[in-house]
């Protein structure tokens, strides 16, 4: 029996003898308890981590701007030995190669630091590696599991019933357990407002194409209303302009989920009039009644940009967030041109003080051009990588393609840090679904595992 024979059998045999799963006469994998603990990561607020701290990266006093500190945790340990054994015996051949490429960020952070241009090394300031080496982990214990469900839907769906249960629990006992305290703004555990929000509108395009949600529209309706308690706003207008895509699709074609074969029908319209209605009646009531629900739910961000877009469009450009987001646009494109080829180091702390020489100490609001700060040329391999299987997705119609082009759209205008793991692991655990399913749409077969789809709707069967 060969090494990696044996390591499965370790792995995924049951724990059924001599012990609990005798008890319960329920069998329990190894897989299922690395997995199962992930999810339990999820729940834990933020203030756990810190508690549990072991090393804790924080900003520098040189830094004026204090955004946030990333803690290495104890209780991270038992993913990163689950993961890397994960990575070595299931993912290996398989799905992308995320150390590999932390190899070689590392290994342009070397040259930076022989160059004089070094941060990372000159102040140790590993954070970012720390946080996506961690996430890594987490994914291939994840992929791992989907491979052996042979789906990857019930996984999803936990993170995000996870996610949308800690947010009500934070409206409803008007709390933040998060990693940042704003008034009324709320957000699920151990994450911030933009992480939050973009989980929830992203996980809300799997819900347009899960076969299994018979009512879509209204519960992205659901969604979407629940994104208004965190205050984000960019992400309630792409969901907005997705939504609407999908309603029109739906409409003109005449067939919203009927047999195909019986022609077009309209099924379920009340669904397609009850969805909309929902959101423009949340809108409304935000309207009219903004004074007494802020008590509760900041929701002036929201109003005042739809205020602004219908009704006086000068507010567009005092307003502070917009104007902010195009100061970071204007400072990180600056810094970026001062070593496009090798950025600034991977860490956040160095673009940070990079960008705090130009007035603005935080972070560029745009994915792409953030990462190429950290990463410089580099960052070409993940968009590159990302942008063909995208379009191979959709060239397909394949159920992830509404997931693939909201990601898409999303980094292209927005975006920037992300502090927590959750939605890190998120993000990778998506990049993976959709590469790989590309890669096997190439091969000219989608098979023998949870990238078959057969959770999902594709998009010629769902329109």
């Amino acid at each position: 029996m060969t090494n990696r024979a044996s390591a499965e059998i370790m792995l995924n045999h049951p724990i059924d003898s001599q012990g609990l799963g005798r008890l319960l006469h329920v069998k329990i994998r190894g897989l299922d308890l690395l997995a199962g603990y992930v999810m339990l990561l999820f729940l834990f607020p933020n203030d756990f981590y810190f508690a549990t701290s072991l090393y804790t990266f924080t900003t520098p006093t040189e830094i004026a701007y204090k955004w946030g500190d990333f803690c290495v945790s104890w209780l991270y340990l038992p993913t990163i030995v689950g993961g890397i054994y994960c990575y070595v015996v299931h993912c290996r051949n398989t799905y992308p190669n995320i150390f590999l490429f932390l190899t070689l960020l590392l290994l342009k952070d070397l040259v930076l630091w022989t160059t004089g241009y070094d941060y990372v090394f000159t102040h140790l300031s590993f954070e970012q590696y720390w946080l996506w080496f961690t996430s890594a982990c987490m994914m291939y214990i994840l992929i791992a599991e989907a491979e052996r469900m042979q789906s990857a839907r019930p996984i999803l769906n936990c993170m995000f019933a996870i996610t949308v249960a800690m947010l009500i629990v934070a409206i409803v006992l008007h709390v933040t357990p998060g990693q940042y305290d704003y008034v009324n703004r709320y957000t699920s555990t151990n994450m911030a407002h933009g992480e939050t929000a973009l989980l929830l509108g992203s996980a809300s395009m799997l819900l347009l194409t899960d076969k299994h949600v018979d009512n879509k529209l209204l519960a992205f309706g659901a969604v979407f209303v629940l994104v208004i308690a965190t205050g984000t706003r960019k992400d309630l207008v792409y969901m907005l302009l997705f939504g609407i895509i999908f309603l029109i699709v739906r409409f003109v074609r005449g067939n919203t989920g009927g047999d195909r074969n019986n022609g077009p029908k309209v099924y379920k319209r009340w669904s397609m009039i009850l969805a909309p209605a929902v959101m423009l009646t949340a809108v409304v009531v935000l309207a009219f009644f903004s004074e007494r629900i802020t008590e509760i739910i900041n929701i002036g961000r929201v109003t005042d940009l739809f205020e602004s877009i219908f009704g006086d469009r000068a507010e567009l450009t005092s307003d502070y967030s917009i104007v902010g987001r195009s100061n970071s646009l204007e400072a990180g494109l600056a810094v970026v041109s001062e070593n496009p080829w090798l950025g600034k180091g991977f860490s956040f702390y160095a673009q940070q003080l990079s960008l705090q020489g130009y007035g603005f100490p935080t972070f560029p609001h745009f994915f792409w051009l953030f990462n190429w700060e950290l990463m410089g040329l580099l960052v070409l391999i993940p968009i590159i990588r990302f942008l063909k299987s995208a379009a191979v997705l959709m060239g397909h119609g394949d159920g992830y393609s509404y997931l693939a082009a909201y990601l898409v759209l999303y980094c292209t205008l927005s975006g920037g840090e992300w502090s927590s793991f959750k939605i890190v692991l998120w993000l990778m655990f998506l990049y993976g679904i959709v590469v790989v399913r590309a890669r096997r749409y190439r091969k000219g077969a989608v098979a023998d595992s949870f990238i078959s789809g057969n959770d999902e709707t594709g998009l010629e069967e769902l329109l």
